[in-house]
């Protein structure tokens, strides 16, 4: 997603943090897309710090943890945000509301395969209050996919 955001805007320098195991392959990535001189990997692992950003994208991340990890990683991202940083997170949300039998399916097969949770926007919201976030708005990707935007204040 960072290589597209970069290949979409010519002036955007990218960053991607994650297990040193994946290095290689994100820097190969981003060399056969002629973007190296803009991308950056970080080796690192996000329950441990998360190092200074303008925009932090969580796609497909926090359906993956328990509430208390999830916590964890959000308030890493707040402690290295400055005054205005964006924090936006691509992800299944439940609609609030009656869950339909799908939204049941995929949180208990969520639940059982990794030990995540899939969450309504309500679940969000409180999970980003709670690292020092605030709400900005949700927008709906697909029928399965929602992107939240939050900002540090």
């Amino acid at each position: 997603m960072v290589l597209a955001l970069m290949q979409a805007n010519p002036e955007l320098q990218g960053a991607v943090l994650d297990l040193p195991a994946v290095a290689e392959a994100a820097s190969a990535e981003a060399r056969s897309r002629g973007l190296a001189d803009r991308f950056r990997f970080i080796a690192g692992d996000f329950f441990e710090h998360v190092p200074p950003s303008d925009l932090y994208i969580l796609k497909h991340v926090l359906g993956n943890w328990p509430n208390d990890a999830c916590l964890k990683l959000l308030r890493n991202c707040h402690a290295s945000a400055r005054s205005g940083s964006r924090l936006v997170i691509v992800d299944n949300v439940l609609n609030d509301g009656e869950p339909s039998r799908w939204s049941l399916d995929i949180d208990i097969m969520t639940l059982v395969a990794i030990g995540g949770e899939v969450r309504c926007l309500h679940d969000y919201q409180r999970l980003l209050e709670a690292a020092g976030f605030e709400f900005r708005k949700l927008q709906s990707l697909s029928t399965l996919t929602s992107m939240i935007e939050a900002v540090c204040p």
